[in-house]
This record gives C-alpha cells, structure tokens and sequence, in this order.
C-alpha cells in the first residue's frame, strides 16, 4: 500500500529486477526522464528533435521522441488529430485508449497495424515541457514486450 501510494521508492537493487535481460535505464537529465529501453539506446537528432531508438534482438524497434509541446491542450481528440499526422500512412487504423491527466503530465496509449504487415504501439507523455512518444514497432502480433518501456517511465524533476 505504501509503494502504491508513492510513500515508499524502489531501491536500486529492486529496480535491477523489474528491467527485462537485455535492457538498460535510459537517463536523459536534460530533458528529466528515465526509462528502462533495449541495451543500446543512444541519443541521435531526427528531423530536428532527440531520438533514443534501440532494436531488440526480437527485432523489435523501440524508439521514444522528444517533441515540441502540441499547440491545445492534451485531450483525446487533439491527441488523435496529433498522432495521426505524427505516424503517417500507420495512423489510418490508429486507436487510442487510456487517456489519463494528472497535475505534472498527461499521458495516453496507442496502437494501429500498417499496410507494410507492422503494428505499431506506443504511449505519449505530456508534461509541462515536452512531448515524449516511445513506441515500439514490428511484425503484427510479433511485438517484443512493452511494458516496462510504455509504464515504467519516471519524470526526474516533476
């Protein structure tokens, strides 16, 4: 009950646990996040904007965008609008679920399968500053996990 109700942190040695083999905390202070990502991830510009990006050996591609805040606020309905221009051709079938606000940040989970065969599924966290889309893509049903890098991330300075 404590752990649920934030009074209680996880210890490091506790953290080791709940991150997959074969993966690593990303830690990017600038920005304030830490988020558990294949081993290998590694900061890159992408049209304009930081990328992590790393391919698990499942060849699974995860990637999380550091983006500009979206010009209204969060909602389910400017969301859709967003992530459908954001993922191009993939964003035909896009659905969101999930959507939740909170004082520090607003988040929400998506999914949608392309004409190419792939599945793409990803959460967007907004807070104050930036806009973080992680998604993970590869063969429809195929995915890799995605757990601990959609709900396993942590705001540094929130």
């Amino acid at each position: 009950m404590a752990c649920a109700s934030g009074s209680v942190r996880a210890t490091a040695e506790e953290k080791k646990d709940v991150i997959p083999a074969g993966w690593q905390e990303v830690r990017d202070a600038s920005v304030g996040f830490s988020v558990p990502m294949p081993t290998g991830a590694a900061p890159k510009t992408v049209d304009g904007h930081p990328e992590y990006a790393a391919k698990s050996a499942d060849g699974t591609d995860y990637t999380l965008d550091v983006l500009a805040l979206p010009p209204e606020k969060p909602s389910e309905k400017t969301l859709l609008r967003l992530l459908t221009k954001l993922l191009g051709r993939c964003g035909d079938k896009l659905k969101l679920d999930g959507f939740i606000e909170k004082p520090a940040y607003a988040s929400i989970h998506y999914g949608s399968h392309c004409a190419d065969g792939s599945e793409w599924q990803g959460m967007v966290y907004i807070d104050h500053k930036h806009m973080l889309m992680l998604s993970a893509r590869g063969p429809v049903g195929k995915l890799g996990i995605t757990e601990p890098f959609f709900y396993q991330l942590q705001y540094l300075n929130n």
